[in-house]
């Protein structure tokens, strides 16, 4: 049994671009964190601003219904 979400409309398809833009712009943080080009503090500080936006874009997808979730067995 898969779980999947089903976009409803195109705006879900733009939203879900701009969620993994923000996970991989955290990511590239904690990167810099680990050669040292930063601090912890600094990319903490950063990565809290990027996920609350991305709960952002989680609460309008879902809150909207642009997306539905379906089960395929």
């Amino acid at each position: 049994m898969a779980f999947k979400l089903k976009g409803k409309e195109e705006k879900f398809f733009s939203i879900l671009e701009k969620h993994a833009a923000l996970t991989y712009e955290s990511a590239e943080m904690m990167e810099r964190v680990f050669k040292g080009d930063i601090s912890k503090e600094e990319a903490f500080l950063e990565i809290d601003t990027k996920e609350k936006a991305a709960d952002e874009l989680v609460n309008e997808t879902v809150g909207r219904g642009a997306c539905s979730p379906s089960i395929e067995t």
